[in-house]
C-alpha cells in the first residue's frame, strides 16, 4: 500500500469521509488452490486477508514489505475490533443515539489492495512485472497494484504483491487509535445518564484528538511531489 493511501486513510478519519452509502462488496470466500497467474494471486490475497490468513498470504507478498504489511493489516484489524466493541457500548449507554459520526469501519475504503470495496478494471503484464488498475468504492482517481514474478525453484515462478513504501509509523498510530476507543468503551460502560452530547464531547476527547495529531504528523512528514 502506498503513503497516500494511509495518509488519506487518517485524513479522511479526520474529515469524516464517508463516501454516501457505498455497499461494501464481499471478497472471494475461497481459495483452495496456490495461484499461478497475477489475477488469481490478487484474489486469494483478499481471500485471506477477509479469513485472516495471514501465514498464506506471507510467500505472495514481496520479502522487502511483507513483514511491514501484515503488521498494519493486524493494526487495521484491531482498530475494526475496538471499533465495533465502542459501538456495542454506546447502543447500550445512549440507546436511540445515531453512532454515524461515531463509526470508522469506512476506514476500511483506504487500504488499496485489501479495501472492503473494489472493482477491478484491467490487468498488463510485461515479462516479470504486472500492473493491476483497481477502483475503490467509485473513487478517483484509480489505484495501480504493482506485481513481479519471484523465482521459487528452479523453473518455479510466482508473483508477489509488491507494496508502495512502508510508512512503518503509521502502525503505532493506528494502535494508538485503537486505545483511545478502548479508553472511550470503558468510560462509557462506567458512565450513567450518558446524553448524545457527552458522548460525542468524550469520543471527540479519546479518539478525535489522537487521529487529529496523527494526521497533522502524516502531513508534515509526506515526501514532496516530485
Amino acid at each position: 500500500m502506498t503513503f497516500p493511501a494511509w495518509s488519506l486513510l487518517l485524513l479522511a478519519a479526520v474529515a469524516g469521509c464517508r463516501d454516501g452509502e457505498t455497499v461494501f462488496q464481499p471478497v472471494a470466500d475461497s481459495c483452495l488452490k496456490p495461484p499461478v497467474t497475477v489475477r488469481q494471486t490478487y484474489d486469494c490475497l483478499r481471500a485471506w486477508h477477509g479469513r485472516g490468513a495471514y501465514g498464506a498470504m506471507r510467500p505472495y507478498i514481496d520479502p522487502s514489505a511483507v513483514d511491514s504489511l501484515i503488521d498494519l493489516l493486524v493494526a487495521v484489524d484491531e482498530l475494526m475490533a475496538a471499533n465495533a466493541s465502542a459501538l456495542s457500548t454506546v447502543a447500550r449507554a445512549c440507546p436511540g443515539m445515531d453512532d454515524s459520526r461515531l463509526d470508522l469501519s469506512y476506514l476500511e475504503r483506504y487500504m488499496d489492495l485489501f479495501s472492503r470495496d473494489v472493482e477491478f478494471i484491467r490487468e498488463q503484464q510485461k515479462g516479470d512485472q504486472a500492473t493491476m488498475t483497481i477502483q475503490v468504492a467509485d473513487r478517483l482517481p484509480l489505484i495501480e497494484l504493482r506485481f513481479r514474478r519471484a523465482a521459487v525453484a528452479r523453473n518455479d515462478f510466482r508473483w508477489v504483491y509488491t507494496p508502495g513504501r512502508a510508512v512503518p509509523e503509521l502502525t503505532n498510530l493506528l494502535r494508538d487509535i485503537t486505545g483511545g476507543l478502548n479508553q472511550f468503551a470503558l468510560v462509557l460502560s462506567h458512565a450513567e445518564g450518558m446524553t448524545p452530547e457527552s458522548v460525542q464531547r468524550e469520543f471527540d476527547l479519546r479518539v478525535m484528538t489522537r487521529l487529529r495529531r496523527h494526521a497533522a504528523l502524516l502531513s508534515a512528514s509526506r515526501p514532496a511531489e516530485s
